[in-house]
């Protein structure tokens, strides 16, 4: 793994727990949140802009990315 992936996967690790969370409440199925989640992870993942951000801006990106991949799967 390269260092930058691993630098963005960590980064993103961080918001993994919440990213479920949000997608739980919303979808509430375990298994629907979960695929909501790995989109979502998967997206923040590829998201250039993502680690650009600020640590509040960060969080706010993941919670309307939970938002729109718990959306996709309702």
């Amino acid at each position: 793994m390269s260092t930058e992936l691993e630098t963005r996967a960590k980064a993103v690790k961080e918001y993994e727990v919440r990213c479920y969370q949000i997608c739980f409440y919303i979808l509430q199925n375990e298994a629907k949140a979960l695929q909501a989640a790995l989109a979502c992870v998967e997206a923040l993942l590829l998201n250039d802009s993502f680690f650009k951000m600020q640590v509040n801006e960060q969080q706010e990106a993941v919670r309307k990315a939970s938002i729109r991949y718990s959306l996709k799967q309702a």
